[in-house]
């Protein structure tokens, strides 16, 4: 074969190889963290009320200029995750990046690391239920 014909079924199976991997990403499932109508979830700083409304709705509001606490029409949100415990429900504070705390405030129900509890286990020193052992050899790395 000559070299023009190698180079074009190489061009075409790429091509066609684009083609799948567009095909089968593009218009599929969207993810629905990036939908408009995800519920969103902030506390209020100042009077500590829980806020929730989608995307959309904030994205309305925020071109509006109308971003207040409908309790307090304070202006300071924190933005804030939903307690796991279906008992609970509640909005919960992060602290810091995103993190949620360890423990829900509200009903106590297992959340985050268990670091952020723990006074001297921030360097996984100390940590309860764990038994002394011997440091390990460095391996290299």
């Amino acid at each position: 074969m000559s070299k023009n014909v190698v180079l074009g079924i190489i061009a075409v199976a790429a091509l066609g190889g684009a083609v799948f991997i567009y095909s089968q990403n593009a218009g599929g499932g969207s993810d629905p963290a990036e939908s408009l109508s995800q519920q969103q979830a902030w506390v209020c700083a100042d009077c500590h009320a829980d806020i929730r409304m989608t995307k959309e709705e904030y994205i309305q509001r925020a071109s509006n200029r109308n971003v207040h606490c409908p309790n307090c029409q304070g202006a300071n949100w924190t933005p804030a995750i939903i307690c796991t415990n279906p008992e609970c429900g509640k909005a919960i504070a992060t602290i810091g990046h995103g993190r949620p705390p360890s423990t829900c405030p509200h009903c106590g129900h297992r959340l985050g690391d268990y670091r952020d509890v723990e006074p001297g286990a921030e360097n996984y020193e100390n940590l309860p239920g764990v038994e002394e052992s011997q440091p390990s050899e460095p391996t290299g790395g």
